[in-house]
């Protein structure tokens, strides 16, 4: 039988995948910031921010299509058993295969993630930000000069050596490259107002969704998209549409009578009292033949 005959599954994303910040309006308003101000320096926040925040909008989009995707895939699955499952180990063995599932979609997802991570950093591809390598160029005369290349330094990592290269800014981070940053960027200032927004046009994200969160103020934007940005994926059998369909020919049952201590004490002494009866009712008859015994009287012949 297939999984969706009897299996229903919904899901629930981290509250980053549903707030202000993976919204066309953010994004315009963080290239305004970066465009209406003087040129920023690479090492502003706001020089690669839009690249940031572009990338976290995709790894939304793209988490719920793998997933959605997944669960198709998963519900036109058979689910095969050659006999008849209870619905405690139905539920057991479902709950599971649910967890294993969610680990291979989650590795898959990762696997992808650092096949792309590892090409732009064997390539050192320059960022159309300018946040790793900057221009210089030398005039050796009026007619005359060389155009070259020189890496950025964050906190005393270069971005010739490393991709991962990242600096404090704006309660956020800047880096070497927009990917990286925002996997190194903690959840903790998307609920700070302060910290994300001071003007108050967008709104942080509420800290009472944390009560419900899986995840913790200080994780990372990397660990929640390792997880593919999901809280939780639950699921629900319909165990009659799982009979059902499975139309068994034969159900055998056996009941368990489990009886307590009181009950227990009861039948002893419904025993013991039966055993009495049964005795006394034995010795009376035993009584009763032997009296009969020997009150019998032998008839005697006289011979005289």
């Amino acid at each position: 039988m297939k999984y969706k005959s009897f299996l229903t599954l919904t899901t629930r994303s981290h509250e980053i995948c549903s707030s202000e910040f993976i919204t066309d309006r953010w994004l315009l308003y963080l290239y305004e910031k970066r465009n209406n101000d003087k040129r920023h320096s690479p090492y502003d926040f706001y020089n690669s921010a839009v690249g940031q925040f572009k990338l976290l909008s995709s790894f939304c989009d793209l988490s719920k299509e793998t997933v959605s995707e997944s669960i198709i895939q998963l519900e036109t699955t058979n689910f095969i058993n050659n006999q008849l499952l209870a619905f405690h180990i139905l539920n057991n063995t479902i709950e599971m295969f649910i967890n294993e599932f969610q680990q291979i979609i989650s590795q898959s997802f990762v696997n992808s993630i650092s096949l792309i991570r590892e090409t732009i950093n064997s390539n050192m591809l320059m960022t159309v930000y300018l946040s790793n390598w900057e221009f210089h160029r030398e005039e050796f005369s009026s007619s005359y000069g060389v155009t070259h290349m020189s890496p950025l330094n964050y906190t005393g990592c270069s971005c010739s050596s490393s991709s991962k290269c990242v600096s404090s800014s704006r309660g956020m981070l800047t880096g070497c490259y927009p990917l990286e940053t925002i996997f190194q960027t903690t959840l903790h200032c998307f609920y700070n107002q302060s910290c994300i927004d001071s003007t108050n046009n967008f709104k942080s994200i509420n800290i009472s969704s944390l009560e419900t969160s899986r995840f913790s103020l200080n994780q990372t934007i990397e660990s929640v998209v390792n997880e593919l940005m999901l809280e939780e994926l639950k699921f629900e059998i319909n165990y009659p549409n799982y009979f059902n369909t499975c139309s068994p020919s034969l159900c055998i049952y056996s009941y368990v009578d489990k009886r307590n201590a009181i009950e227990g004490i009861l039948t002893l002494i419904g025993l013991y009292g039966g055993l009495v009866i049964i005795c006394r009712l034995i010795a009376i008859i035993i009584v009763k033949t032997m009296c009969r015994m020997n009150s019998r009287v032998n008839p005697t012949t006289n011979l005289s």
